[in-house]
């Protein structure tokens, strides 16, 4: 936040110094505008984290994850209508969730306060190291290295020593600014992905590291989710709206692909990196003590 109010500080120096002086026959106004515009977009990712700010504002977003399950629910039903054994039907999501009590995925504090917090203080510390590498892309001699060698770092531990070589070897030959975008548009993708599914992790709690796990064990589905939608958000007036889409097909998606771990948990439970006992009391159900009931008491209740 400090970083972008001395963005706009710098904005209104110049319209001030275009009082004072003439700059119709100067071009260096401009290069410093468009390069202020440049940090505060994929350097400081400001669009990104005005849009996952709103969360901790309004409980908007939340409510809109929750429809989602709600409509998934009702889609499962209907299209299982005729199944003769409910035995083999999956537990309901919604009916499920709205139990569980809604905590910060990272702090485990029901604290509003205290969620935003340590949201302002995780986009921050990004901010800061984000400044700090392009900084030193300029440093003399060594700077060309600084954004090939960044790039190999985190690749090299996401993807392996190939692909981070590979990274390398062009980030070297490709422009600054490109590389720049290439590697911010990662980490925002990242910080994207953990935003669209703190509704789930505020409910399903998870340790610090089971839920590294979590996401280490689905780097390449997220990113390929969250690039796309990333690019969509960066569009002018229709980025809000874009959000919220995300937001609600986050959820479908990964139980399409069975990434999503609520109550089926013989079934599902090698998908995340527990012991199955934990499994079975974490996603304990509350709607009845036989699966038929809950099946009977679900369509009846919850449609």
């Amino acid at each position: 936040m400090l970083t972008r109010t001395q963005v706009y500080g710098v904005r209104v120096l110049l319209w001030f110094s275009s009082l004072l002086f003439t700059l119709d026959h100067v071009t260096w106004d401009d290069k410093i505008i468009s390069g202020l515009g440049f940090i505060e977009t994929h350097v400081l990712q400001v669009p990104l984290f005005l849009m996952t700010l709103m969360r901790y504002l309004t409980p908007t977003l939340d409510d809109l994850f929750m429809d989602s399950l709600h409509w998934v629910d009702k889609t499962y039903v209907q299209k299982h209508k005729d199944e003769s054994d409910p035995s083999k039907l999956r537990a309901m999501y919604y009916p499920n969730l709205r139990h569980y009590t809604i905590k910060d995925g990272s702090t485990q504090s029901s604290s509003m306060a205290e969620s935003l917090s340590m949201f302002l203080v995780r986009f921050a510390r990004k901010g800061l190291i984000s400044l700090v590498i392009f900084g030193a892309s300029y440093l003399p001699r060594v700077g060309w290295l600084v954004l090939p060698a960044a790039s190999f770092w985190t690749f090299n531990k996401a993807a392996g020593l190939g692909p981070a070589s590979i990274i390398f070897g062009t980030g070297v030959l490709l422009p600054k600014r490109y590389l720049v975008i290439f590697l911010q548009s990662y980490f925002a993708s990242r910080s994207l992905m953990r935003e669209l599914l703190e509704p789930y992790f505020a409910r399903v709690h998870f340790t610090k590291e089971e839920k590294r796990k979590w996401f280490r064990n689905r780097e390449g589905l997220l990113f390929g989710f969250a690039i796309g939608f990333l690019t969509l958000i960066r569009v002018p007036l229709l980025g809000v709206l874009i959000y919220g889409i995300a937001e609600a097909v986050s959820f479908s998606t990964f139980d399409a692909f069975g990434f999503i771990v609520i109550a089926n948990v013989g079934r599902r439970a090698q998908h995340i990196s527990l012991p199955r006992s934990r499994i079975r009391r974490r996603l304990k159900l509350r709607c009845g003590s036989s699966r038929q009931a809950r099946w009977n008491g679900r369509t009846n209740r919850s449609f």
